[in-house]
């Protein structure tokens, strides 16, 4: 598939158990965008369970796209502490469809301290 940054994807998300791991790291602590890049070509939304240093933080619909070298964005608005923090999407038995998955961008909060 086309499209993609970087050397590669994450391919074949598609089954309960599943989960793709990243460690980020929070500047301050205060709300930050936690922002998936994905490809979803599935002809029905998909979504995924997040988990923010074991316990969880909510859940994130993946939306149909017009094909799999069509990349969207969605995000899940989470609240950081300073430091280091291990995020985790993951395919439970309560979600269904599968995804292609770019990276995580963790989009810094806006304000006073926006890009520290």
């Amino acid at each position: 598939h086309s499209g993609y940054s970087g050397a590669g994807f994450v391919d074949h998300f598609d089954n309960a158990g599943d989960s793709v791991s990243f460690v980020v790291a929070a500047a301050i602590e205060d709300d930050y965008s936690l922002e998936f890049r994905y490809a979803n070509a599935t002809g029905a939304a998909a979504t995924r369970q997040v988990i923010v240093d074991g316990d969880y933080a909510g859940g994130v619909s993946f939306p149909k796209l017009a094909g799999w070298d069509s990349w969207a964005t969605v995000p899940l608005v989470c609240r950081l502490k300073q430091g280091v923090h291990q995020v985790v999407l993951y395919f439970s038995n309560a979600n269904g469809t599968a995804i292609n998955l770019d990276y995580l961008r963790v989009a810094p909060p806006a304000g006073p301290h926006a890009g520290l």
